[in-house]
């Protein structure tokens, strides 16, 4: 469980008076349907292939698409998507791991990974990486998978232990493949912003430098003022 930013009100709604909704699923596209008026914009944080909604749905309810990759943007293009996709980046704040430091005193590789059914990941590389060293993948839903995963420890239960488990492994294993997702994920952002090595499976591994917070919120500012009323 990441911590919520302060300035974040969890709530089931949507009011006619919302200055803007930011659509991340299928079931927030939905809500739109009570107050249609509003600007709102879909973010989406996958290959169009995976996201579960169609480029038509999503240019008939909202005044624009976000992507978080190149490659990700492209896939809705092929899609079919016809208008024009902004691109934010994810953004690392160096304040939210600063109390947290690499010791690589656990001995083990690392991995975290929601959903491993999914085809995001290599799960046939971990398990090859997970037979010569001890291994620990964090992360939820991850049991029930036919003929087992090494290492399957299920959810950290606080954003306390999750950077615990960055801190403590020797090497975090980045599983993200092609063609669905890009040479890193929110997570080896994370391992790499604490100071844990990273070694990718599939392409370069991330360089934490490229993912700066400000440009991040520069961003997001220009796109929220470009949707708001």
């Amino acid at each position: 469980q990441r911590p919520m930013p302060k300035s974040v009100t969890v709530t089931s709604a949507i009011d006619a008076a919302d200055d803007m909704v930011v659509c991340q699923t299928a079931q927030d596209l939905d809500a739109l349907l009570t107050a249609p008026s509003v600007p709102s914009l879909y973010l989406s944080h996958n290959h169009a292939d995976l996201e579960g909604v169609s480029p038509d749905r999503i240019e008939r309810s909202c005044t624009r698409l976000v992507s978080i990759s190149t490659k990700k943007r492209d896939s809705w293009y092929a899609a079919g998507y016809r208008d024009p996709v902004r691109i934010i980046r994810p953004g690392i704040d160096p304040a939210d791991y600063a109390d947290t430091q690499w010791t690589g005193g656990g001995g083990y590789l690392l991995s975290v990974v929601n959903g491993i059914h999914r085809p995001l990941f290599d799960m046939n590389g971990w398990v090859r990486s997970a037979a010569y060293a001890p291994a620990r993948q964090v992360g939820s839903p991850n049991t029930g998978i036919p003929g087992g995963i090494p290492g399957v420890v299920g959810p950290a239960p606080s954003w306390g232990a999750l950077k615990n488990e960055y801190r403590r492994c020797s090497v975090y294993v980045n599983l993200t493949k092609p063609p669905y997702e890009d040479e890193h994920n929110l997570a080896a952002l994370e391992a790499l912003a604490i100071g844990c090595p990273v070694a990718n499976l599939h392409g370069r591994p991330p360089d934490v430098r490229d993912f700066p917070i400000e440009a991040f919120r520069e961003n997001w500012l220009g796109v929220l003022s470009e949707v708001a009323r």
